[in-house]
C-alpha cells in the first residue's frame, strides 16, 4: 500500500500552486478545525508518517522537497534529540501571508518518521522565526512505541525529483532535556485533548519545559 500510495501520489502531482496550498492550510483547515486546529494538525502529520514511512532520518529532506513542504535540513543531534530548521520560499510566503502560520503538521510527521525509525517514543515542537521554523525532537530511549512499523519504507522516484545530495556534516551535542525549547509565542503545542494518553505521561517528563 505504501508504494501505490506514493505513486499515485507522484503520478497525480501537477505544478506546485502556493495559492492552493496556503488555502487549505492557513484558511480552510483552521477555520473547520478550530482552537484545535494546532492538535489536530499534529497527529494527522503522524498518521501520514504511518502511511508513507522512510528507511532513514536522511530521507526527510528529501521528501519535505520532493512534496513542496520546505527545505528541511537535521542541524543538531544528540542522544536523544534531533534539530531541524524548515525554510525556503514556501515557509517564507506562509510566513509573510498568515501571522499564525503554524507547522504542526510537519512537526507530527517528522516525530512519527522519526519514531519508526529508531523504534523509541518520539515527539515534537515547533518554534516559527524570521523566515525558517525550528523544530525539535525528543526521544524516550527508554520506552518502546505500543506498535511497531511493519509496513516497508517507501522507495523514492527519482524522475520527477533532483537526487538527492550529501547531507551537511551534523553537529553532535549532548541533550539538554530540560532547554529542549521554549514555547513560540502563538503557543502551537498540540491541546491535550486530543493527544493520547502516552502524550500525558510525556509532559510529566518535561521534555519541552513546562507546561499549563
Amino acid at each position: 500500500m505504501t508504494e501505490n500510495l506514493y505513486d499515485s501520489l507522484i503520478k497525480s502531482s501537477t505544478p506546485a500552486n502556493s495559492l492552493n496550498y496556503e488555502l487549505l492550510r492557513d484558511v480552510l483547515l483552521p477555520n473547520l478545525l478550530g482552537q484545535e486546529s494546532a492538535g489536530i494538525l499534529y497527529w494527522a502529520g503522524k498518521s501520514l508518517a504511518r502511511q508513507l514511512p522512510l528507511a532513514d532520518i536522511s530521507d526527510l529532506s528529501h521528501f519535505f522537497s520532493q512534496f513542496g513542504l520546505g527545505d528541511l535540513t537535521l542541524t543538531e543531534q544528540g542522544h536523544r534529540q534531533y534539530h531541524f530548521t524548515l525554510a525556503g520560499p514556501v515557509i517564507e510566503k506562509r510566513q509573510a501571508a498568515f501571522a499564525k502560520a503554524d507547522f504542526q503538521l510537519e512537526t507530527g510527521f517528522i516525530a512519527q518518521q522519526i519514531q519508526q525509525i529508531t523504534a523509541v517514543v518520539a515527539e515534537g515542537q515547533q518554534e516559527s522565526g524570521q523566515g525558517l521554523v525550528t523544530i525539535t525532537i525528543v526521544t524516550d530511549t527508554t520506552d518502546t512505541p505500543l506498535t511497531n512499523q511493519t509496513t516497508e519504507p517507501l522507495t523514492f522516484s527519482k524522475s520527477d525529483s533532483e537526487p538527492i545530495e550529501a547531507a551537511p556534516e551534523i553537529a553532535r551535542t549532548e541533550p539538554n532535556i530540560e532547554a529542549a525549547t521554549t514555547k513560540s509565542e502563538n503557543n502551537t503545542e498540540p491541546r491535550a485533548g486530543f493527544i493520547p494518553s502516552r502524550r500525558d505521561d510525556h509532559k510529566k517528563r518535561h521534555w519541552f519545559g513546562s507546561h499549563h
